[in-house]
């Protein structure tokens, strides 16, 4: 196999099961700015994210306020994906950008509020794969004869290769 150039997707669903101090603000402070921002596009006895979206589809800039409103906190991550390890159980992958979904909330019940944050990695080298796992670098290896590190990553739900290009 030849070396390529990747960037990995993972996503982290946040809800109410979510745990850690860094899931748990997400979901309190989305959940808080979905009640604020809510009351623009709610049409009459509507509860429901998805009813008042297939009501009033404007609804759907909530996605973007969301993000908005908890770029703090992901900035608190400092370009780490969480909850991502290693073979070795080693963090330390590295995010360039993310998107933030809005899966589900409840204007009357906090326990259905659910949203999906998307981390997109920087560039990494795939040096080898073997079954379910990538052998990576974060250097590039276009050109170079030195020794590097890698790591080991294995492939899991809610993560895949979502950029691809071959070094030749």
């Amino acid at each position: 196999m030849s070396k390529a150039l990747i960037k990995i997707a993972y996503k982290q669903v946040i809800d109410i099961f979510s745990t850690g101090s860094f899931a748990q603000s997400v979901f309190d402070i989305s959940y808080d700015e979905f009640l604020l921002e809510i009351q623009a596009y709610i049409p009459d006895n509507i509860l429901k994210f998805s009813d008042i979206t297939k009501a009033n589809p404007r609804a759907h800039g909530l996605h973007k306020k969301i993000h908005l409103a908890i770029e703090e906190l992901v900035a608190g991550l400092n370009n780490v994906i969480p909850d991502l390890v290693d073979t070795l159980g080693c963090p330390g992958i590295g995010f360039e950008s993310y998107e933030v979904t809005l899966i589900e909330s409840d204007i009357s019940n906090k326990a259905a509020h659910q949203l999906i944050i998307t981390y997109i990695s920087n560039f990494l080298t795939l040096l080898k794969t073997a079954g379910e796992y990538l052998v990576l670098s974060e250097e590039n290896m276009i050109s170079t004869a030195k020794p590097f590190e890698t790591f080991t990553l294995r492939l899991q739900p809610g993560m895949s290769v979502c950029a691809y290009q071959e070094i030749l």
